[in-house]
């Protein structure tokens, strides 16, 4: 994995988002449990579609802090460096995309397995909301869990594979073991945190503002909100050309 780039601003940077996230309580801090890299990205795509606006918002939600907005970038590098520092990330692209497929594979099964009443909707109550800082990991570990379980309920009516359910209980185990922090991670530095917890804290401030930035999204894209500010754990965004997002999306005003 290449190194992520640092420049002569990039401790200022990170100094500056750790004192906003060293004000949240112990009891908001949300563990990273995703790909910081991916985020980054989605993070960009949000942040664009919601200036492409910029002007309406501020006329029409004057309360909104477009600064903070304009902010989101940096600050999602800064938790990409900060995911570094803590250690171990060589590996997590490949196995996180994979986590992502399998999920995304077996959850698919489980809902129409809810659906035809064979199981029931609190089969799926352990899995992690779509949106927000969902924890791809434990949910592959969670749907394997399920299948296993109900073997012989789902005999004969499931298309979830035997092979795909033993690599989901792998794949959620090496990546709850992948973001547990050891040994240099755990030790406070310079800021007073240790990596693994500066990291979580910029993340959880990444979590509060992204949402901020949905919300803009969603009264500017209405229902498609998802198509141009993308959850910060979704695969693969598709950037769209200005022009095109801007021609496909009416205004607040315009949708009356």
């Amino acid at each position: 994995m290449v190194e992520p780039t640092r420049d002569a601003a990039a401790p200022t940077l990170g100094s500056r988002f750790l004192r906003e996230a060293g004000a949240l309580s112990a009891a908001e801090i949300v563990p990273l449990r995703a790909d910081a890299a991916l985020a980054e990205k989605n993070v960009a795509v949000g942040v664009a579609a919601v200036l492409a606006y910029d002007a309406h918002v501020a006329e029409h939600l004057p309360s909104v802090d477009l600064a903070e907005l304009r902010s989101l970038p940096d600050l999602a590098r800064a938790v990409v460096v900060a995911a570094h520092e803590a250690g171990g990330d060589e590996e997590l692209g490949p196995l996180y995309a994979e986590a992502c497929t399998l999920r995304r594979t077996l959850r698919a099964v489980a809902v129409g397995l809810v659906e035809a009443g064979v199981l029931g909707a609190r089969d799926l109550a352990r899995l992690s909301p779509e949106r927000g800082a969902t924890d791809v990991g434990a949910d592959c570990a969670a749907l394997a869990s399920l299948f296993q379980r109900k073997a012989e309920e789902l005999e004969g009516k499931s298309a979830a594979g035997e092979e795909d359910l033993a690599r989901a209980a792998e794949v959620g185990l090496a990546l709850r073991a992948h973001f547990k922090p050891t040994g240099a991670a755990r030790k406070p530095g310079a800021s007073g945190l240790s990596p693994a917890e500066g990291r979580d804290r910029l993340w959880t401030l990444l979590l509060l503002r992204h949402e901020r930035l949905w919300a803009v999204g969603a009264y500017i894209y209405g229902h498609a909100v998802d198509a141009h500010v993308p959850a910060l754990h979704a695969a693969a965004p598709r950037t769209r050309p200005k022009g095109k997002a801007a021609a496909s999306a009416a205004t607040p005003d315009e949708r009356g």
